[in-house]
């Protein structure tokens, strides 16, 4: 959503996203995601000669690996919500720019309409950046960093430069806490396979409440809370153990 904020706002893009029907928005940053960003990072790695599967990650996990990893994107975004909105709460409320509310909302909080449009929604605007900024932070980047820097200081420092590419200030905290929960996955499965069900997992959690209940999106129900906050406890504990016996082994 970041993202989409900052090519609203700060790019020669933005007029003509703010021209453009919402449910094309989304498409619009996964081209511009696929074509500025991965692509041109794949391109230069195949020219330099580069294993591309080694060097994005991209190798088979178990399936409770990535089930596991699922489960901490979904439930850590319900944590992250509840904990913002008491935040939130407890200042008196935010106002968006009037550019940002408008675009924003129209396409995040409004109920789709049809199977259709709910596929539209949840590929572009979930599943496109989470296999692509994956691909780019856990998986390119996180494998340079760990080349010259312990396992534990390279997912932090990429989980920092993570909230940093979002370009929000508000928003660096709870996106540096997801780069940390893709990375430990990254550790624990051996795969960028992971760390993209955590962060697709996220981004759908966070479409799907907002399409289903588009009235509540500032705070959650306290089973809903207390659910994720379980849930993650227990499937974060697993990935955990998981990186702590990849780490011993290597």
């Amino acid at each position: 959503m970041i993202g989409l904020v900052t090519l609203i706002d700060f790019s020669p893009l933005g007029p003509i996203l703010r021209s453009t029907s919402g449910s094309a928005v989304p498409w619009i940053l996964a081209a511009v995601q696929w074509g500025l960003f991965v692509a041109p990072t794949v391109n230069s790695c195949r020219s330099e000669g580069y294993d591309l599967r080694r060097t994005f990650g991209i190798q088979t996990c178990s399936l409770l690996d990535v089930l596991a990893s699922a489960a901490v994107g979904a439930s850590l975004w319900a944590v992250l919500t509840a904990a913002i909105a008491a935040r939130v709460a407890a200042d008196g409320g935010v106002q968006l720019p009037s550019s940002e509310s408008v675009v924003i909302a129209d396409l995040l909080f409004s109920r789709p309409t049809s199977v259709a449009e709910w596929a539209s929604l949840l590929t572009s605007a979930g599943v496109s950046p989470g296999v692509a900024e994956e691909l780019l932070f856990r998986g390119f980047l996180l494998t340079s960093l760990r080349q010259g820097l312990g396992r534990v200081d390279a997912v932090v420092l990429c989980a920092a430069l993570f909230g940093l590419f979002h370009l929000s200030v508000p928003q660096f905290f709870p996106t540096t806490v997801l780069g940390i929960a893709a990375g430990v996955s990254a550790i624990a499965s051996g795969s960028v396979v992971g760390p993209i069900a955590v962060h697709t997992a996220h981004n759908v959690a966070a479409l799907l409440y907002g399409g289903v209940a588009p009235g509540h999106v500032s705070g959650l129900p306290l089973p809903v809370a207390a659910g994720g906050a379980f849930t993650l406890a227990l499937s974060g504990a697993y990935l955990f153990v998981r990186a702590r016996t990849a780490t011993r082994a290597d």
